[in-house]
């Protein structure tokens, strides 16, 4: 006879019982401890609701620490403290096996490098954060246990406290923090000084629904340059507040920004955030309502390198972004609504910024006139920009103004004022446009010879010039019907409207919304129409959603599933290979001519990537249409869909991609996908895609 839950073996019951969740890495049990990402590649196997699996590196480190002073990206190091493993007594393999623990925190992954088997924590589910792990009330750390089902069957470990860091609450202003301690606001908190970090590995939590402030004249919370921070919460800049910066890293690195909002700028206001550290990860971050015309909602400073920006959302606001001498940094899934007064800006890559990357953006009722554009180029070589999506903007969409080697691939864009284009671009840029170009109608590019990647002439129908090879898949863009749009029920999460409107007043609730695509923004007449452009201010503010509708033929479900033949590489700032540093990148001392977007005579592919020869160059090779999944320790995380990376399908030209769970859609049968990726340049991709694409 076998027991429930036990099966027989030779002579020996089998319990699948976990152990105890403790630190994978003996010399990283604290929560913000890193090392150096130095391990080699073991095949692991999702086993929580919505866990990839795939090839990893990132659980066999040798477990050297790490050192502020790395450079490559925030994928040099890991962020060990987070993982916990766990020992599965019995389990020899990852078949017929689910996990998850008690907070539904985090991601769980199996290895079957070690008998038994082990299950380990690699990163946070999407929509959880270290608040989730914390008590506010008691300042401490919250239990937490393991739940392993085998056929059907559930095991539970002990509920215990699975950190040590001291935590401690946080009630007034000034400079906090010991190395390693968790420091909790609990309570809306507006002190006469700003929150100054005092020492490296410190995490500053607010709780979920409050905001703090300061009557201070610098920036609110000042990193201080510390290195190896953490930091989740809400700022509010308006009323006594006097701040001209709402957050501010300065030189720090692998500094982590979770789930952190700033709303309303002061009448002194001129950043919101302002990031100027190395390798940090800055997810599910927000700015809305700018008072001033001057603000900025975030902006990289010319120190800031190796950044990646995931889930970036601003609203009602004049500067969105500005990227200025900044290099090597990558955004993902920017949505973009509702800025400018009079002549306001979207994203503005701007001085001497090369070698950044913009993956997945909407930009929607902007205001924005003359040449300036909502997502614009000014200098700097070798920028990617990837699904850029325009609804109802004024008279442009994309603008490369300037610098050398800019790629880029899938553009879908519509305008509202006659007799502009949606894509410029100007002589001597060596602008490479490739994959689906979609525009308002057939006079919507100017191009300026020589060499602007675009056909030559004023208000044209776009062409191909160069060495551009894009399709046009469309001349009628119309938005009509294509977005959510209004929203006019209630939105649960927000305090301040009904049916989807408020009355403008700086003390509305601008930060949360049922979804990271809605915001505020003018509420005007029928969609699409220039009375929805700009800042609202006055009257009646409307909630906008701007996820695609289920229905939707301009934006989504227009672009093919790639294969490993699909590619483009990404140059990298790196004069020699020494400089090389960015995990997965290849040092390439010749033939880079023959990489998109370099092609064409020695010469010109010289000047094509803004390099000091025409043959040498630090290149990443990366996957169209898809992403890396950043947070799953699957791959570098540096954002770009790579060999043996966890990657989600990018079906739409905009930065919704679609909600739900994560389905695999190309990879091998044992981790549940429903079609083989076929391998090329890029080879043992794991591809997801949302189960859902639209509403």
């Amino acid at each position: 006879m076998v027991l429930p839950g036990c099966k027989s073996w030779g002579k020996f019951w089998q319990v699948y019982t976990p152990g105890e969740a403790k630190a994978l890495y003996s010399n990283a049990q604290l929560w913000n401890d890193y090392i150096v990402a130095d391990g080699s590649a073991l095949a692991v196997r999702g086993v929580s609701a919505g866990a990839p699996s795939g090839v990893s590196t990132r659980l066999n480190a040798s477990g050297t620490p790490c050192l502020s002073t790395a450079t490559g990206g925030y994928g040099t190091c890991i962020h060990a403290g987070l993982m916990r493993q766990s020992v599965i007594n019995d389990k020899e393999d990852c078949t017929d096996m689910a996990a998850t623990d008690a907070l539904g925190v985090f991601i769980w992954v199996c290895d079957t490098s070690v008998k038994p088997v082990r299950l380990i924590s690699v990163g946070l589910n999407e929509g959880k954060y270290l608040s989730d792990l914390v008590d506010f009330d008691a300042a401490a750390w919250r239990a937490n246990s393991l739940t392993v089902t085998v056929n059907g069957v559930e095991y539970r470990s002990p509920a215990t406290v699975w950190w040590s860091n001291a935590v401690a609450p946080l009630t007034t202003g000034g400079v906090y923090g010991t190395t390693s301690g968790v420091y909790l606001i609990a309570s809306n908190l507006t002190p006469a000084s700003i929150f100054a970090a005092g020492a490296d590995k410190t995490a500053l939590v607010m709780k979920p629904g409050i905001k703090i402030s300061t009557t201070g004249v610098a920036a609110v919370v000042n990193n201080s340059g510390r290195h190896f921070t953490w930091y989740e919460g809400a700022i509010d800049m308006n009323g006594t507040n006097t701040a001209a910066i709402g957050f501010a890293t300065g030189a720090g690195g692998y500094v982590v920004l979770s789930n952190f909002s700033i709303a309303n700028s002061s009448a002194t206001a001129s950043r919101s955030f302002q990031i100027g550290g190395s390798n940090g990860f800055y997810h599910d971050v927000r700015f809305a309502n700018a008072l001033v015309q001057s603000h900025i909602s975030f902006e990289l400073t010319a120190a800031a390198s190796g950044n990646v920006l995931q889930g970036v959302n601003t609203s009602n606001d004049e500067f969105p972004m500005r990227i200025t001498g900044a290099q090597n940094n990558v955004v993902l899934n920017m949505t973009s609504a509702n800025n400018g007064t009079n002549a306001g800006l979207n994203v503005y890559v701007d001085i001497s910024a090369g070698n950044n990357g913009i993956l997945n953006f909407t930009s929607a009722n902007g205001k924005v006139n003359g040449s300036v554009g909502p997502l614009r180029v000014s200098s700097g070589a070798n920028n990617t920009l990837m699904n850029l999506g325009f609804a109802n903007t004024t008279d442009r969409g994309v603008v490369i103004a300037g610098g050398t080697g800019t790629q880029i691939l899938n553009v879908a864009a519509h305008r509202n004022v006659v007799g502009g284009v949606d894509i410029l671009s100007t002589s001597n840029v060596f602008a490479y446009f490739t994959g689906i170009v979609k525009v308002t109608d057939g006079t919507s590019c100017t191009g300026a010879n020589p060499d602007p990647g675009l056909v030559a002439g004023n208000s044209v129908a776009c062409a191909i010039a160069n060495a551009s090879d894009f399709m046009v898949a469309g001349t009628s863009m119309n938005p009509v019907s294509s977005f959510v749009g209004k929203v006019v029920s209630d939105d649960l999460a927000n305090s301040s409207d009904a049916t989807g409107l408020a009355a403008y007043t700086v003390a509305n609730d601008w930060l949360r919304f049922d979804n990271r695509y809605r915001g505020y923004g003018t509420d005007g007449s029928a969609f699409a129409n220039a009375d929805h452009q700009g800042r609202c201010s006055v009257a009646n503010c409307r909630i906008w959603d701007w996820s695609l509708r289920a229905s939707d033929t301009e934006y989504r479900a227009v672009l093919p599933v790639p294969s490993g033949n699909s590619t483009l590489s990404h140059k990298w700032s790196a004069a020699t290979q020494v400089n090389c540093t960015q995990p997965g990148a290849v040092w390439y001392s010749t033939g880079t001519c023959n990489f998109p977007p370099f092609p064409g005579t020695v010469a010109t592919c010289g000047t094509w990537t803004g390099g000091t020869t025409a043959t040498a160059a630090c290149l990443t090779t990366f996957l169209r249409n898809a992403y890396e999944i950043v947070g799953d320790s699957i791959g570098n995380e540096n954002g770009l869909c790579e060999s043996n990376e966890a990657c989600i399908y990018t079906p739409n030209i905009a930065s919704y991609q679609g909600h739900g769970a994560l389905t695999c859609i190309r990879g091998p049968a044992e981790y549940g996908c429903s079609t083989p990726f076929v391998d090329g340049t890029v080879s043992g991709v794991v591809l997801y895609q949302y189960a859902t694409n639209g509403y």
